[in-house]
């Protein structure tokens, strides 16, 4: 799907659900860039995800919310932002806890995601933590894009 995705193309109802149930089924393979691409790519193809699979992706991140990439917290946010879906407690817990571990790693656009995604989804994301992402944001201020900023703004 991430493919359809990235090339903008609509696939068939009848791949999407193959696919979705095939997930359900190799759930426990997943790890968290193929649950990010997953969510990325339904989220970007504007199809709504079975409760089943959200939960069960959510379950299988908690396995590993302490490894998260800041690429993929940003992405797994967003995900679950653009969805229209909220992605619970204990995995924002989870991938806050990552992001302040890791802070020094995210760029403007995981900057830029995050922060709109924590907006988008009516959560406020802990003091802490956007301290942090505002003086990351400040590091590396010479390499935001203009949509870059235009996002990390609104989330505020």
């Amino acid at each position: 799907l991430w493919a359809f995705a990235t090339l903008e193309l609509q696939p068939e109802d009848a791949l999407v659900s193959g696919l979705t149930a095939r997930a359900l089924e190799v759930l426990g393979g997943f790890n968290p860039q193929g649950i990010g691409n997953m969510l990325w790519a339904m989220a970007k193809l504007g199809r709504q995800t079975e409760d089943a699979l959200l939960v069960g992706f959510t379950l299988r991140l908690l396995d590993f919310k302490g490894v998260f990439t800041p690429q993929e917290i940003a992405n797994m946010l967003w995900a679950f932002a653009t969805l229209g879906r909220q992605p619970g407690d204990v995995l924002v817990a989870g991938l806050t806890a990552r992001a302040l571990e890791v802070q020094g790693g995210f760029n403007p656009q995981d900057i830029a995601n995050t922060l709109w995604a924590f907006a988008s989804l009516g959560q406020q994301p802990s003091e802490v933590l956007v301290a942090g992402l505002e003086a990351r944001a400040v590091a590396v201020r010479g390499d935001f894009k203009p949509q870059e900023i235009a996002n990390t703004l609104w989330a505020f």
